[in-house]
């Protein structure tokens, strides 16, 4: 594989994942509350893993694919949080 294709694919884990995430999230959240304990911390070791093996592999500017890629998933997890809030929000008004 070459190098844009593995930039490509790093940005896209870091931006596609955290939103995944977070549907998977608020589903297993619903479905069975005690489920946020064991969500929490488990997508932290994963992107840890697959960026040290994408950044091993890209080799040109390293530091600056993992500020940027980091900033993008915060961006990413921030966004997929407000939307689950406001929809939680928005259902928990419809009850009241």
């Amino acid at each position: 594989m070459d190098r844009d294709k593995l930039t490509m694919w790093f940005y896209l884990i870091h931006g596609l994942g955290p939103v995944v995430f977070f549907i998977i999230f608020g589903i297993g959240f619903f479905l069975y509350p005690n489920i946020l304990y064991i969500l929490q911390v488990s997508p932290i070791p994963l992107l840890i893993v697959i960026d040290i093996v994408l950044l091993m592999k890209i080799k040109r500017l390293w530091f600056m694919h993992l500020i940027l890629g980091w900033a993008l998933s915060i961006l990413s997890v921030l966004t997929s949080m407000t939307v689950f809030v406001l929809i939680f929000a928005i259902e928990a008004a419809e009850f009241l």
